[in-house]
C-alpha cells in the first residue's frame, strides 16, 4: 500500500525501453565524444550535419524523432563530461559499472556510461578497448509512457503492513481498482514491541508554545535515550525542518548523531539506516523514511535496554504514519 500510493507508483509512470547495440550508434558516439569541447548548440548542429547521423536515420527509419531525441540527450551528457563517483570500471574485464547499494550494476546504461567507456579507451586503460567498446556502447529508446493509475484491476496484487491505519480516501481508491479482498496473515517479526501510551520515561505526547522550546525538548529527550544506552530516531515532517533543526545549536548537542535525507547517496543512506538501530545512537530524518523503510536491530545491548526510541516531532493526520 505504500508503494501502491507513494509517488514513485501512483503519481509516476513505466518507461520500457529498448537498448540497441550498432556499428551506426558507436560510430555516432565517437563523432560526439570527438567534439565534445563544443558548446550545445553547436555540437548539435555539427551532428545533425554530420554522415554519422543520416546514416543512423536510415538505419532507424521507423522512428526518427526518437532518435533525434535520444541523439540530443546524448549530446547533454557531454555538457560538461566528468568522472562520476558512482560509476566502477573493470579495467580486466573491460566494462563500466554503476555502484547499486551493495552492489555494482554492470549492466547499467545511460549516456555517462557509454561516455565513460570511450573516456578508459581514449586512454587505453582497458585490457581490450576494442572489445569494451563494442560490448558497451548502446543506446537506449524510450518505447512509450504507461501511467500506473491506470493499470487493469486485475493486474495488480498487493502486500502491505500498514493495511489496517489506510485513511477514507485511500480506501476510495483502492475499490475504485476493484480491490476489495483483503487478508490479514499475523507478522513474521512476531508480536509488536511499539508502545505508545505505556511508556515510563517519557510522556507520550507533548506540545510547546514555540519552535525554539520544541527543539529543546527535542534534543533533551534524545540526550536521555542516549544516555540510557538507547537509539533514538527523530522523524520530522519535511527536509525544511530537518535543516532548520540541523543549523540550531540543539543539534550539535547530542552525540553520535546522523542525518538521514532524501537527497543523500544511496550509499550515504544505506550507512545511516544500518546505523540507526545501535546503542546509543541519534538519527535524525524525515517522514519520508517512516514509511517502507526497515530498520535492523543487531545489538543486544540495545535491545537489553529498551529498544529504538521514535520522536515523532509533528502532528500526523495519517495514521499508517504512526504505525
Amino acid at each position: 500500500v505504500d508503494m501502491f500510493f507513494g509517488l514513485d507508483f501512483y503519481g509516476n509512470t513505466y518507461n520500457p525501453v529498448t537498448t540497441i547495440k550498432s556499428k551506426g550508434i558507436r560510430e555516432l558516439m565517437t563523432m560526439v565524444w570527438k567534439h565534445r569541447g563544443l558548446n550545445y548548440e553547436d555540437l548539435l548542429e555539427k551532428v545533425k550535419g554530420s554522415p554519422q547521423y543520416r546514416s543512423l536515420m536510415d538505419e532507424l527509419p521507423g522512428a526518427p524523432s526518437v532518435v533525434e531525441f535520444e541523439v540530443e540527450e546524448m549530446i547533454w551528457g557531454t555538457q560538461p563530461f566528468c568522472l562520476r563517483a558512482n560509476h566502477v570500471v573493470d579495467f580486466a574485464g573491460n566494462r563500466v559499472g554503476r555502484k547499486d547499494h551493495d552492489g555494482i550494476n554492470y549492466g547499467a546504461r545511460g549516456h555517462s556510461i557509454n561516455f565513460r567507456y570511450l573516456y578508459e579507451a581514449e586512454l587505453n586503460h582497458f585490457a581490450d578497448s576494442e572489445a569494451a567498446l563494442q560490448s558497451g556502447l548502446s543506446m537506449d529508446f524510450t518505447c512509450g509512457k504507461f501511467c500506473y493509475s491506470n493499470i487493469p484491476a486485475d493486474c495488480i496484487l498487493g502486500v502491505s503492513g500498514t493495511l489496517s491505519a489506510l485513511g477514507q480516501d485511500e480506501w476510495k481508491i483502492m475499490r475504485g481498482y476493484n480491490i476489495d479482498k483483503f487478508l490479514t496473515m499475523p507478522s513474521v517479526y512476531g508480536v509488536s514491541n511499539f508502545k505508545f501510551w505505556q511508556q515510563q520515561d517519557v510522556e507520550p505526547v507533548a506540545t510547546t508554545p514555540t519552535r525554539d522550546e520544541h527543539f529543546v525538548q527535542i534534543t533533551e529527550q534524545v540526550k536521555q535515550m542516549v544516555d540510557n544506552k538507547r537509539a533514538v530516531i527523530v522523524i520530522f515532517e519535511n527536509t525544511t525542518l530537518l535543516k532548520e533543526y540541523e543549523a540550531s545549536s540543539y543539534f550539535g548537542q547530542v552525540q553520535h548523531r546522523n542525518l538521514l535525507y532524501e537527497q543523500m547517496t544511496d550509499d550515504a543512506k544505506e550507512f545511516a539506516i544500518r546505523k540507526a538501530a545501535t546503542s546509543r545512537q541519534a538519527t535524525f530524518t524525515t517522514k519520508f523514511f517512516g514509511r517502507g523503510m526497515d530498520f535492523m536491530c543487531h545489538d543486544d545491548r540495545l535491545l537489553e535496554a529498551g529498544g529504538v526510541h521514535i520522536i515523532h516531532t509533528f502532528f500526523s493526520t495519517d495514521k499508517s504514519e504512526e504505525v
